[in-house]
């Protein structure tokens, strides 16, 4: 390869790097301010999905003792 090609690569790469936020951002019409509230709406979907996972964790937890001392009592252990 000679240096001329070289050259002309390297400032072709150069300019591609540069170039693709500024296309992004084109390409993105979204404020800062909108993506700020986006990723705050996310967060808290995710922080009540995992809450709500707990909760039926927790539930499913009492359930499954309560159901284990009725099945005592009918067979008469408890």
């Amino acid at each position: 390869m000679n240096v001329k090609l070289k050259n002309l690569t390297a400032r072709a790469a150069c300019f591609a790097l540069a170039s693709a936020p500024m296309l992004a951002m084109a390409v993105d019409p979204t404020t800062p301010e909108e993506a700020i509230t986006s990723g705050k709406v996310a967060v808290l979907a995710i922080a009540a999905i995992g809450g709500l996972a707990m909760v039926v964790i927790a539930l499913g937890s009492v359930g499954w003792g309560v159901g284990a001392k009725f099945i005592k009592r009918l067979r008469g252990a408890a």
